[in-house]
């Protein structure tokens, strides 16, 4: 039932015109609903769907409130007249189309404060690996900056490899280069 209610959410995705239509995002929302209900619900899953993604529920114990869509009115408006202003409204309606694509697709009500949670956890801690969405948890436990750089991250037969590319002492920050974005994208997913 999921698997033809996420071939519909594409389908739906693709006919909005606010959405966007990358894959990464498209499987980065519908995750996030999954989560979102999974948690909302405390649905009677079996116990191995928990046991199998036990490993992840750190991810949501993560403070929000630095993203620019935990912002209450006044703090947005500081924004909106500055070149972030444009982001917040393109990332804003994107994800508020998201939204009602879901709750038209599973008839219901989402809260979109909580939903927005699990959303950009999902932005922050998944890559795209082969035309799929694959969360990372992992990532957290590097630091990114381009000048000390000790590892890497790379894809290779559809898995993650993070490898040193220095000697790393014990107790030393492994450091990745970031992907190079603009700071509006930066301080909007980030």
């Amino acid at each position: 039932e999921l698997k033809d209610k996420y071939t519909l959410y594409i389908k739906e995705i693709y006919k909005n015109k606010n959405a966007l239509k990358d894959i990464s995002h498209i499987d980065q929302s519908f995750l996030a609903y999954l989560f979102y209900k999974i948690n909302k619900t405390q649905l009677n899953y079996s116990y191995d769907f928990y046991e199998y993604y036990n490993n992840l529920n750190y991810m949501f114990e993560d403070d929000l409130s630095h993203l620019p869509f935990m912002f209450n009115e006044e703090q947005i408006k500081l924004f909106l007249n500055s070149s972030f202003g444009s982001s917040f409204n393109l990332i804003s309606l994107s994800y508020k189309s998201e939204l009602e694509i879901l709750q038209k697709l599973f008839n219901e009500n989402i809260d979109l404060n909580e939903y927005f949670q699990y959303r950009f956890i999902f932005a922050q801690k998944s890559y795209n690996i082969s035309n799929t969405t694959s969360i990372v948890p992992f990532i957290d436990f590097t630091k990114r900056d381009f000048d000390s750089i000790n590892c890497q991250v790379s894809i290779k037969n559809k898995h993650i490899i993070l490898k040193s590319i220095k000697n790393i002492k014990k107790g030393e920050l492994l450091i990745q280069r970031p992907k190079r974005n603009n700071n509006q994208y930066n301080f909007m997913i980030y």
